[in-house]
């Protein structure tokens, strides 16, 4: 197999020198379009999971991520944007996974229609609030045909679940019809640390091979651990040889495999080359996209390299006019596991298999705290908000991913950003997922000084391992001061006393670490942090929003040194610097910044009221479809807390909020963006807003959550 070598090394160049040396023009539009310029624009707008497998789709019903086994790594799709500006976001038509129907009108001529092309039109929606079963439906007006897509992962197990069910109007010109499942997987077992590119950007790099198991009536898409050379592929396989699971688990090893079939035998199968569109080249398999295009797939057995594969099945449309087909897509660690998976699967009703999913998520979201109010938008959006964070939650490690998007490249744990995650979750009653994510950041913290990394600090994001995922230069003091008063803060929400003790035990070193970490981040000649690398700023800062980080920290950890009777010389040293800190934010800044939970002053300090009314005013623009936005919430967060008691401006934040949540996610799916931008919908019209960046993005989902518990509580 290729090695990454020069390859890598060459794309590592490219994307420091965008990343770290762009001019200040680029910069000063971050994010709005500067992280989709260079990574690529986002193609999601809908996510299931389980916690270990985690499905996002497009608009469109293209399956464009598929994360495992962890929200946090590996991307095991061949799926790669480029532009807005492009069609499909210039993803190649073959990029993604998905169905298509190849049908023979009543004059005999035919042709294949892929699902998530035109002149297919979708809808997306969860089929509850309550639920995380995607459904998607596409109607093709032409030929009088609708199919209805459910998708969901099954909660105990690691099997993607696609059930289609196919429908053609009395009206319809079309005379037989056959289904064809496409899928175009890269199974990767490879990551980069420090630079999360090598599971999307390189999947020409990560595929290895691709099989149709007859015993199985299985595609296996699968890389091993180890380097498996093509004449030993198909020494295995070329032959006509079946060779059962533990056969194959004794020739391949351990890597990744993915099982994908049906709840029936199909018709017919391919497995060629990704990117091969031409038939009848010798040892070169045609694409499974390319080979489709007449409707009959062609039954080559393998394919290694970056391969596709496909399954197609008849459908009988006479009698009722519907038919139904469901397939699975089981992922595992050896042949034979991700094989009893799939087995397993489609041994079961798949409406047995839909019935448990949702019990399972109702019962879960069941137990929410949610906002106390009757407004059934901000309740769904609330749920939602819920619902994927626990679909980009590591079951093993506790971590939370930003977003399961891969473009831009947020699938890490973000030290800043899963603070206030885990703040809407203590507040919404999953302490016990609080408590597993607060260890996760207590061991990945820098025990130990090295060069550019200093003790007590935290890289700016995690692998769900704990490997440091993007360039983190030298370190971000904001994160370190918000994980000192996170690490505190959420002993508060322990209600068993001996839980709370032995967790205490177990963070409060991290604590001790942190408050070192601030005392040592200091500016002699004015008082403030020192200079650290912020990336919503991409260059080296020293400001408001640091300095307010490293007083939040401290604050919070000599409260924790207090209660835990830490040394009276650590305290006072702590004490010094928080009084320094302080003194040099009052003489430096000319505000004292309001965000919660940083503030310096008491909010009912009238500076504090006097800057609120500007961020009000700030936040006008975007609202109002005038601009582009960015974490808006975090203002209207921070408003709900300076205004309480003045219910005039409380309500100039509720309806800030109206529009936060009936107006800016994604429709149907109500997820979020980093940044959402005004645009005028097809045909003309008001403009709308469009979520943009990484969606859904955890953290402006959770402050969105927060502001309505802020605004309605309950508040704890």
């Amino acid at each position: 197999m290729i090695k990454y070598g020069a390859i890598t090394a060459g794309v590592l160049a490219l994307f420091a020198a965008l990343f770290l040396i762009s001019p200040p023009a680029e910069a000063q539009e971050f994010p709005i379009g500067f992280m989709e310029r260079i990574f690529g624009p986002t193609d999601v707008n809908g996510l299931t999971g389980n916690s270990s497998l985690a499905a996002a789709f497009s608009a469109r019903g293209n399956l464009t991520v598929l994360r495992w086994p962890s929200p946090g790594y590996y991307d095991q799709m061949s799926f790669l944007t480029i532009s807005r500006d492009l069609p499909r976001l210039g993803a190649l038509p073959n990029a993604g996974s998905f169905a298509g129907i190849y049908y023979v009108d009543t004059g005999g001529r035919g042709a294949m229609s892929w699902l998530t092309e035109d002149p297919w039109s979708t809808v997306q929606y969860y089929r509850t609030e309550d639920s995380d079963v995607l459904v998607t439906e596409y109607l093709h007006e032409p030929a009088s045909l609708q199919v209805t897509e459910e998708s969901f992962v099954l909660p105990d197990a690691d099997v993607l679940v696609r059930r289609f069910r196919i429908e053609r109007d009395e009206s319809s010109p079309v005379s037989s019809a056959r289904l064809i499942y496409f899928e175009n997987f890269a199974p990767c077992l490879t990551r980069i640390p420090q630079f999360p590119v090598a599971d999307w950007l390189l999947d020409g790099l990560n595929d290895h091979a691709l099989v149709y198991k007859p015993r199985e009536e299985a595609l296996l898409h699968f890389r091993p651990a180890g380097v498996i050379l093509a004449d030993l592929i198909e020494a295995i396989f070329w032959d006509g040889r079946d060779l059962a699971a533990a056969e194959l688990d004794r020739c391949l090893g351990e890597g990744v495999y993915i099982a994908v079939g049906s709840d029936r035998s199909p018709l017919a199968f391919q497995c060629g080359h990704q990117g091969m569109p031409l038939a009848h080249v010798p040892l070169l398999p045609q694409g499974a996209y390319y080979d489709a295009d007449d409707g009959a797939l062609s039954g080559h057995i393998f394919a290694t390299g970056h391969a596709s594969g496909a399954l197609a099945w008849d459908l009988d449309l006479e009698e009722s006019g519907a038919d139904e087909v469901t397939v699975y897509i089981a992922l595992a660690g050896r042949t034979s596991e991700a094989l009893e998976l799939l087995n397993g699967a489609r041994s079961t009703p798949v409406q047995v298999h839909l019935d448990e999913t949702e019990a399972w998520w109702e019962g879960w979201i069941g137990r929410a705290v949610l906002p106390d109010t009757d407004d059934p938008d901000i309740i769904r959006v609330c749920k939602r908000v819920l619902i994927s964070v626990r679909n980009s939650y590591d079951r093993e490690t506790g971590s939370i991913v930003a977003s399961v998007a891969t473009q831009p490249p947020y699938g890490e744990d973000w030290v800043r950003d899963g603070a206030y995650i885990d703040y809407a979750l203590d507040l919404a009653g999953y302490t016990d997922m609080v408590t597993k994510h607060c260890l996760f950041y207590a061991d990945v913290q820098r025990k130990h000084c090295s060069p550019l990394r200093p003790k007590g600090t935290w890289s700016m994001n995690y692998y769900t391992d704990g490997v440091e995922g993007a360039p983190s230069i030298l370190f971000e003091i904001d994160g370190v001061g918000i994980q000192a008063w996170h690490l505190w803060d959420h002993a508060r929400f322990i209600d068993d006393p001996v839980e709370r003790e032995a967790y205490i035990d177990a963070v409060y070193p991290s604590i001790r670490l942190a408050a070192d970490a601030i005392v040592r981040c200091r500016d002699p000649l004015t008082g403030l942090e020192c200079y650290y690398f912020n990336e919503g700023a991409v260059w080296w800062v020293q400001d408001l929003y640091g300095a307010t980080a490293e007083h939040l920290g401290l604050r919070h950890a000599i409260e924790a040194g207090e209660a835990m009777g830490e040394s009276e010389e650590a305290l006072a040293r702590w004490r010094c610097r928080l009084e320094e800190l302080e003194e040099a934010i009052f003489r430096e800044f000319d505000h004292y910044g309001i965000w919660w939970p940083l503030a310096v002053l008491p909010y009912e300090d009238p500076r504090m009221w006097e800057y609120a009314d500007w961020i009000y005013a700030a936040m006008q623009p975007p609202l109002h479809k005038e601009t582009g936005g960015t974490y808006i919430a975090m203002d209207t967060l921070s408003l709900s807390h300076i205004w309480q008691g003045d219910e005039e401006r409380l309500k100039m934040v509720k309806d800030a909020l109206d529009i936060l949540v009936k107006e800016v996610p994604t429709r149907y799916t109500d997820h979020y963006g980093e940044v959402f931008v005004p645009v005028e919908p097809e045909g003309g019209g008001e403009k709308i807003f469009e979520n943009r960046v990484s969606m859904p993005q955890l953290w402006t989902a959770c402050l969105t959550y927060l502001t309505a518990m802020s605004l309605y509580g309950p508040w704890r």
